[in-house]
């Protein structure tokens, strides 16, 4: 988990460390070395945490900048369906297209993540 995101989303929630230490049945100690990285916490703590604050586990432990994928995604969808019809064929044939051309190189892994070049 990023203990910095851990800490910057406590606070955007207005929560305290005791805040959030109680909500997760914990001390106010492992939630201060959680922010520090000194120590990681149990997976069902990151859920509880993820689900606390609406965010993708991804996003908790740093992996993406992206706070909900699903969000994202959910969002996406709901601009396809206000599509007029022409418009949802030619981005179907666009996507099959697209991953018809990249698919090959996909699968060989030659694509990496960005996030991971930096």
């Amino acid at each position: 988990m990023d203990g910095k995101r851990l800490a910057s989303l406590r606070k955007e929630k207005g929560m305290t460390q005791k805040d959030l230490a109680d909500y997760l049945s914990i001390s106010v100690n492992s939630v201060s070395l959680y922010e520090r990285d000194m120590i990681q916490a149990s997976d069902d703590i990151k859920i509880r945490i993820a689900q606390l604050f609406g965010c993708s586990m991804d996003y908790l432990m740093g992996l993406s900048d992206k706070r909900n994928e699903a969000a994202a995604e959910a969002m996406m969808f709901f601009c396809y369906q206000d599509l007029p019809e022409d418009a949802r064929t030619e981005l179907e044939t666009f996507l099959s297209k697209f991953q018809h051309k990249y698919s090959s190189v996909l699968q060989r892994g030659l694509i990496t993540d960005r996030r991971n070049q930096a």
